[in-house]
């Protein structure tokens, strides 16, 4: 038998297409906003769908200085912002033994945005222009493990992935 462990949520944290944080991404499900809308994150001309739900108006610089940015993917960058905005709103971070302190993140692809950039620069540029934090800024589990340093949650730093 599986021993029975709790778990207690102190604070909530959101970036979705439909807020950037969970009050108001709350307030726009229960007025029935939606996000969906045209792709603006790349040129669909080649491609059927045309629709999607991006997250828009999101400001990394809100979470992170410039160059942390610039060596950070994008669902990294929604996964700190997510993550300090619960953090925030429990003011746990400090009271916790950080042993005890724990990131569980789930995605179901790490930084593809930085993969389809680096293999645009090796194709068109050569092996020489990708960058040397093309794999640290794409894997998936570099979220979980950033959140844990910012946060010094010395327990387990976990990545769980979808599963169909």
């Amino acid at each position: 038998m599986t021993e029975l462990r709790r778990v207690v949520v102190t604070g909530l944290g959101a970036v979705t297409p439909v807020g950037n944080d969970a009050k108001e991404t709350w307030a726009n499900l229960k007025a029935g906003k939606n996000g969906i809308a045209p792709i603006s994150l790349f040129d669909t001309e080649k491609f059927k769908a045309k629709l999607a739900g991006e997250v828009r108006g999101f400001d990394p610089l809100q979470y992170m200085d410039v160059n942390d940015t610039l060596r950070t993917d994008r669902y990294a960058q929604f996964a700190l912002a997510a993550a300090q905005q619960a953090v925030d709103e429990s003011a746990i971070e400090g009271a916790v033994d950080p042993t005890r302190f724990a990131v569980y993140f789930g995605t179901g692809i790490g930084g593809i945005g930085t993969f389809e950039l680096e293999h645009t620069k090796l194709m068109e540029r050569g092996p020489r222009r990708v960058s040397s934090l093309f794999i640290p800024m794409m894997i998936a589990n570099m979220a979980s493990g950033m959140i844990a340093i910012r946060h010094n949650c010395q327990g387990p730093a976990k990545i769980g992935r979808a599963h169909v």
